[in-house]
């Protein structure tokens, strides 16, 4: 397995962990993680399906989950 397909499935795994945690606690631990790495916590984001991003998300500020989502589009 290639180091790009290794990485999208580790994002995969964690998306699928913070999916699992309660969703306040989540929401925390991602905004932490996009302190210091904004590409990591946006790549977790892309991996998750989308009610369990919106339930995370729905956890945060307008401007926070504006801010982290930003990059995902661009």
């Amino acid at each position: 397995m290639d180091q790009l397909k290794k990485d999208k499935a580790s994002y995969r795994d964690l998306a699928l962990t913070y999916s699992k945690m309660d969703p306040q606690k989540a929401a925390e631990a991602l905004l932490s993680l996009s302190i210091n790495d904004p590409e990591k916590a946006q790549k977790i984001l892309t991996e998750m399906e989308a009610t369990a991003r919106s339930t995370l998300l729905n956890q945060m500020t307008a401007e926070q989950a504006a801010k982290l989502t930003a990059g995902i589009i661009e």
